[in-house]
């Protein structure tokens, strides 16, 4: 359980810390850079390569037709990435306003994204 807990720290110590560091260096410089442009090529380098092993593992081992990716979406750069291998996919986002128990509206998103398998040539 302590393994677990460590890692945790650790993944979120690799994606938080740099963001925050790149956030102060825009705020003292004030160089105009955008610190969501940092958690997207940390997004790539980091949450990609997992999705990518997901992607192996599902089609090329247990030799499946589709997967589905929920609460995710990929980068342009992943995109064409994913598009180079061979796989065809679609992302559905949907926009919605939503009310609570105590009659609060707040807007709410959807994503589901459906990776499909290469296209066996007969």
């Amino acid at each position: 359980m302590m393994l677990f807990l460590y890692v945790l720290i650790a993944i979120a110590g690799i994606v938080i810390i740099p963001t925050l560091v790149f956030t102060f260096i825009d705020i003292i410089l004030d160089a105009g850079i955008n610190p969501f442009i940092h958690l997207e090529f940390l997004h790539t380098l980091i949450v990609f390569p997992i999705m990518l092993g997901f992607i192996h593992l599902r089609f090329d081992i247990q030799k499946r037709d589709k997967m589905y990716f929920y609460l995710f979406a990929f980068t342009d750069y992943e995109e064409k990435i994913i598009k180079k291998m061979g796989y065809r996919f679609e992302e559905d986002i949907d926009f919605y306003e939503v009310q609570n128990v105590f009659g609060a509206k707040r807007e709410s998103v959807s994503c589901t994204t459906t990776v499909y398998n290469k296209v066996k040539e007969e």
